[in-house]
């Protein structure tokens, strides 16, 4: 992609929300199914060892869990992370924010 059709960082938050629904077919097939503890409870019930656990069902989750752990982040706080505060304080690459966000849904 053209640098132009990066988002910026003021646009980051609308671009991921219209893109969801962009995400490839491979990017949708990492998703996980819920399973586990974590996939029988509501997100906002999700303990910080239900998010560890989610993450690791991520090929890529192992890159986060640790950060994860530190914040203590649980179900409360995950959906309320901005797209910015995983990009910078979490250290998330874009396409796994739009994978997060898409695997948790509305």
């Amino acid at each position: 992609p053209r640098e132009s059709d990066q988002p910026s960082e003021n646009n980051l938050e609308n671009h991921v929300s219209s893109s969801t629904i962009s995400l490839t077919q491979t990017q949708i097939a990492e998703i996980p199914q819920r399973s586990g503890d974590w996939g029988k409870k509501h997100i906002n019930e999700w303990s910080e060892k239900d998010v560890s656990d989610w993450l690791l069902c991520f090929p890529f989750g192992n890159s986060y869990v640790e950060t994860f752990r530190e914040k203590g982040v649980n179900g409360l706080v995950l959906p309320s992370l901005s797209d910015q505060m995983l990009e910078r304080i979490f250290g998330m690459k874009y396409a796994h924010i739009l994978q997060f966000k898409f695997s948790w849904g509305p």
